[in-house]
């Protein structure tokens, strides 16, 4: 029975008031508005239409109940913290109110707003507030825009904060905030300010808008709920110029590019060797395009694996993207991995660039299968002739192995021929000495016949000589002597 008569009293006594701590402010100003509700334990907040005028940066609510001489009074105090939109008499519209059936309102409030300098100041009152902004309103697509989320605290927060983040709709968001902590000193009062900073990448050009973020303070027994919100921020996105490079592929961004053999052992036909592409810079480089391969007509190229690996460091995203490739080859011999190219727009330049990587030089050994189907050379059933003659580049495969069975033949001669040719040695050795500078004379006048011979003799050396080396790199010196240039591919 006393309960039901207190209510009755607190309802008698219900009234709902407006106040504003200032009714004459310029644009850089701020204005709290009051709205207090007395006589009724509980209530939901007011039915305050949008000041269109205004924009509400942050609300704060706080009760008291109290009970004197069996009376119960109960007070709900909602401040919202206003920053005006334009200049002239503005005017906050009535406030409403619903308790236990019956409607109260408060009346008009006419605020009179000057033309400010454009450089916002801060309540003195203002002991919470947020702010966000971006380093550039005008990006290209693809360019990184950094988004700044800041809250601003000059007393203790009771209570849990709970971060909403801005709808980001027609962006790539590279990471997750990175946060630091900080003081700072606005208009004479000093705030502890938690700053988030996000990479955002436009996707699209025209007008884009990162939509408001709310910071919101759980309620708890010494403060009800408060919630902060920031502007929109509309930005304009410039598209990439045309024409773009052929070799474009929509990298954005300031890159550098490397390419390593890194494969264990010797390279060996057929069998694959693995190559690795690094490409480093500050982008978004979880999105980063493949650079573009060479032409490799003496390889089959797969591209085996992607990794990337990226961080934000002082506001920027940055990273490295690497490109397995496993290149398998299809000959043997001196073999170049030509440049891989790599094409992006520079943001800050406003321009497109084009770099490479250096090409890589590979020595690749002829396959056991190809070394086991070359044919093998008939048996000789004579002595070679010892008369200096050029083979043609076909028949040097079966004349090295027929100077190898004819070298080791010769060393299984019998002791007697040799011990009879000793007999005519000495009319031999002034012919053959007339004939050697003879013969070094015509040489002398023919460069390409000299270089010829002396191919063919280092390949025979090579062949006589225990222990012989194999018979392909036997050919392939031949062929690089002979021709005085590397030998590309095989034979």
């Amino acid at each position: 029975m006393l309960l039901i008569v207190m209510l009755i009293l607190s309802l008698s006594n219900a009234q709902i008031e407006a106040t504003v701590d200032r009714t004459d402010l310029t644009m850089d100003d701020t204005l709290q508005l009051t709205v207090t509700v007395t006589g009724s334990g509980s209530t939901r907040p007011p039915d305050m239409a949008s000041p269109d005028a205004f924009d509400v940066l942050s609300t704060n609510i706080s009760t008291n109940i109290s009970i004197i001489n069996g009376n119960m009074q109960s007070q709900v105090v909602y401040q919202y913290l206003l920053r005006p939109l334009q200049a002239g008499t503005l005017t906050i519209p009535p406030i409403k109110v619903a308790l236990q059936g019956q409607d109260y309102q408060t009346e008009p409030i006419t605020i009179t707003v000057r033309e400010g300098t454009g450089t916002p100041t801060i309540a003195a009152d203002a002991s919470f507030f947020v702010e966000a902004e971006v380093d550039t309103t005008t990006p290209f697509v693809g360019a990184q825009v950094l988004y700044t989320f800041r809250f601003f605290r000059a007393e203790r927060v009771s209570g849990n904060l709970d971060y909403n983040a801005p709808d980001v709709n027609g962006f790539w968001e590279g990471r997750r905030p990175e946060q630091r902590d900080y003081g700072v000193t606005r208009d004479g009062r000093r705030y502890n300010v938690t700053e988030l900073q996000t990479p955002l990448f436009p996707t699209r050009a025209g007008d884009l808008t990162i939509g408001p973020a709310v910071l919101t303070i759980s309620p708890n027994l010494m403060a009800a709920e408060r919630r902060f919100e920031t502007e929109s921020i509309t930005l304009n996105v410039t598209p990439l110029p045309e024409p773009a490079p052929a070799t474009f592929s929509g990298a954005v961004g300031q890159f550098a590019i490397s390419a390593f053999e890194t494969s264990q052992g010797d390279a060996i036909q057929g069998e694959p060797v693995q190559v690795e592409v690094f490409v480093s810079g500050s982008s978004n480089i979880d999105t980063l395009p493949e650079p573009t391969v060479p032409m490799l007509p003496e390889w089959r190229v797969q591209l085996a694996e992607v990794e990337s690996d990226s961080r934000v460091r002082d506001g920027q995203l940055s990273g490295t993207k690497v490109f397995r490739y496993s290149l398998i080859p299809e000959t043997f011999g001196r073999l170049t991995i030509p440049p891989f190219q790599y094409s992006y727009f520079d943001p800050e330049a406003a321009i497109y660039r084009t770099i490479e990587t250096q090409p890589i030089e590979l020595l690749v050994d002829a396959s056991p299968q190809a070394i086991a189907a070359a044919p093998e050379p008939d048996t000789p059933t004579e002595d070679i002739s010892l008369t200096e003659t050029i083979p043609a580049p076909e028949d040097i495969s079966a004349g090295l192995a027929l100077r190898a069975r004819a070298s080791q033949s010769n060393r299984q001669r019998p002791l007697t021929w040799t011990f009879w040719s000793l007999w005519g040695l000495s009319p031999a050795l002034v012919i053959a000495a007339w004939s050697w500078q003879a013969r070094q004379s015509y040489l002398s006048k023919d460069a390409t016949r000299l270089r010829f011979m002396n191919a063919y003799k280092q390949a025979v050396r090579q062949v006589d000589t225990p222990p012989s080396k194999p018979m392909q790199r036997v050919l392939m010196t031949y062929l690089e002597d002979k021709l005085a240039t590397p030998l590309r591919g095989g034979v």
